[in-house]
């Protein structure tokens, strides 16, 4: 397995996951009840309209958490190649196979300990 082109697709996805994760902050940040002037003409007063903000803003929270996981995760894979540990699963020490870091490239499992991690 070519570490160098594992390390250059991490690093990609670890600088997509941190625009999305800067976006998503930048959008939460907008659904504050008031302005900077303390006028609430951004507040939605139709029970339709609130329904609709305080979904998207859970959605939103909800997706915040997932690529915040997702960006941990990004940076341990990395830790790992700087250490020299890379491909090795992080449980039972075991070669996780090239395939699944192909897939995913922040995989620090092997497939069977992924599975238990996830209960399956």
């Amino acid at each position: 397995m070519d570490i160098e082109k594992q390390k250059a697709a991490l690093t990609s996805v670890k600088v997509d996951v941190t625009s999305n994760i800067l976006s998503l902050k930048s959008g939460l940040e907008s659904y504050s009840n008031t302005d900077d002037s303390g006028s609430e003409s951004d507040v939605p007063t139709d029970n339709a309209d609130v329904a609709s903000a305080l979904f998207e803003r859970e959605r939103n929270e909800s997706m915040l958490l997932e690529f915040e996981g997702r960006l941990e995760e990004v940076e341990r894979a990395l830790e790992k190649i700087s250490e020299g540990t890379y491909g090795i699963c992080d449980r039972d020490g075991k070669k996780i196979t090239p395939e699944r870091l192909i897939a995913i490239p922040e995989a620090t499992l092997c497939i069977d300990c992924q599975a238990l991690e996830e209960g399956l």
